[in-house]
């Protein structure tokens, strides 16, 4: 009797321990779930995109005299080869990475270079290099308000022709990212 006794204690004991996993699975289905919010993306850097702005390029005057290394072609510069219109086009990613290509009076020139802070420099390089008359040059520009302004600075290999020009580059429209 004692073993019939024993083992209705036990099927009692397991009975109610089922009884009370299935309310604990019950109260928790029936828990409100906590909604889970997927992470916000982090907003892009302001310099983020594709930035266009044309310049129109003059001849760059070198300020010196005769005895200090003046050369009779920068006094003789009619301005007759590398000046007018041109148009630079840069992209920017989110590390502050700059690429971009020139168009324009100064010939087709590629462009790199970087962004950081408020402060755009950017190498400017023959798209082909044998070009006996080709320029390379630089712009260095400064964010005024929602675009960067600054100078564009360029010459031949051998300093003969000098040009410079003013540039504002702007944010092409729609141009919230780099490809």
């Amino acid at each position: 009797m004692r073993t019939g006794a024993a083992l209705a204690v036990l099927f009692l004991l397991a009975a109610c321990k089922k009884e009370e996993s299935s309310s604990t699975e019950a109260s928790a289905t029936a828990a409100p779930s906590a909604s889970v919010t997927a992470p916000t993306e982090k907003p892009k850097p302001w310099h983020v995109g594709t930035w266009t702005g044309t310049y129109q390029s003059i001849p760059r005057r070198v300020e010196m005299k005769k005895g200090e290394g003046l050369l009779k072609e920068w006094t003789e510069d009619d301005g007759g080869v590398a000046t007018g219109q041109g148009e630079l086009t840069l992209r920017i990613d989110e590390a502050g990475s700059v690429e971009g290509e020139n168009k324009g009076a100064l010939g087709d020139l590629k462009a790199s270079g970087e962004v950081d802070e408020n402060t755009l420099r950017v190498r400017l390089k023959p798209a082909d290099l044998a070009a006996p008359s080709a320029l390379s040059g630089f712009v260095l520009a400064e964010k005024q308000g929602e675009a960067f302004a600054g100078t564009l600075k360029a010459s031949t290999g051998d300093s003969l022709v000098v040009r410079e020009a003013t540039i504002k580059l702007e944010k092409s429209a729609g141009a919230g990212s780099v490809e």
